[in-house]
């Protein structure tokens, strides 16, 4: 979907969504606060020009828990 970019406005919004509702169904919950919009734009330039998911990989880990 980051690569895509298919909305004019609003694809951040939407990827975060779509890892908030699929982390959801699989018993998760996901901490948006706890990332910044720097480390998220760094993770993005990493996997588009570099190809490498590394840097969203360690966001995720940082931001997903187990729903108690």
């Amino acid at each position: 979907m980051n690569a895509l970019h298919p909305f004019r406005e609003g694809n951040g919004r939407a990827q975060r969504e779509f890892i908030r509702e699929l982390a959801g169904e699989a018993g998760y919950e996901v901490s948006w606060d706890l990332v910044t919009q720097d480390e998220m734009l760094a993770a993005s330039v990493a996997s588009f020009h570099h190809g490498s998911s590394a840097a969203f990989a360690m966001i995720l880990n940082k931001i997903i828990r187990p729903v108690r």
